[in-house]
């Protein structure tokens, strides 16, 4: 859980984006989402909270790096983002 939780911390700070921003861009791209859902998400395991799968994909997909360059953490999300969907297309959806 706290691995979930770094990664939605860094893809929102690495695209800039402020909680309140991020929950704009993913409630705009299909996934309605208030800025204590960011928050929660990003406290980890104490708070028990986890995206849920569409969520992650959309917290990925609208903090992507137009650069093509990548660095370290760019390619960890992309190798989650690529499990995720393996597991979505697994779980038929």
């Amino acid at each position: 859980m706290d691995q979930v939780a770094e990664l939605v911390r860094v893809a929102r700070q690495r695209a800039g984006l402020t909680q309140e921003a991020l929950a704009s861009r993913m409630t705009e791209a299909g996934e309605p989402t208030s800025r204590s859902q960011v928050s929660m998400w990003e406290m980890g395991a104490p708070s028990g909270h986890m995206p849920s799968t569409a969520k992650l994909l959309a917290i990925f997909e609208v903090t992507r790096s137009v650069h093509q360059s990548r660095d370290a953490v760019e390619h960890r999300i992309a190798d989650l983002e690529a499990q995720l969907a393996k597991l979505r297309m697994e779980l038929g959806r």
